[in-house]
């Protein structure tokens, strides 16, 4: 009798193990590297060619630039390779990022607000034309709220 109450004891740690460990996997959840990452209000933008903010660095810059694949400003051969960007600006005039289609800062565009800090995956939001923005952006600048229309805010 001692046997099976010490196995209907160990059974039962074993299942709350099991369950406790599931419940930890669990805890991992979308931005948590991105949430690592965060400079704090810094007036910066950054992005990453994984999602989550993972995978190989693409640059980061306090300003503007209008095209990611010419090899100078913030970012140099990175067309089309972003899966998610950070919005690190100050609150207040030009602190929405806007990131363009094409080069040239002109066009097609989704604009994310400080406020909302990241996106760990672009898979989810569209430019303005449609275009999904998965390894998509060839540019950026830094906007004001009144310069981005209703539905290209990336969220």
């Amino acid at each position: 009798m001692r046997t099976l109450g010490t196995f209907v004891v160990a059974l039962s740690l074993s299942v709350f193990g099991l369950s406790v460990t599931g419940t930890a996997a669990q805890a991992t959840t979308e931005g948590d590297i991105c949430n690592a990452k965060w400079p704090g209000r810094n007036g910066s933008m950054h992005a990453w060619d994984g999602t989550d903010c993972s995978g190989d660095y693409l640059g980061g810059t306090t300003g503007n630039d209008l095209n990611w694949g010419d090899g100078i400003g913030g970012f140099t051969n990175a067309n089309n390779r972003a899966s998610s960007v950070m919005n690190a600006g100050f609150f207040g005039g030009r602190d929405m990022v806007a990131f363009y289609f094409l080069p040239g800062g002109t066009g097609s565009y989704a604009c994310l607000a400080p406020g909302e800090l990241y996106a760990d995956y672009l898979g989810d939001n569209t430019f303005t034309n449609g275009a999904n923005m998965n390894n998509n952006i060839m540019a950026h600048k830094w906007v004001t709220s009144a310069d981005c229309a209703a539905g290209s805010w990336i969220t």
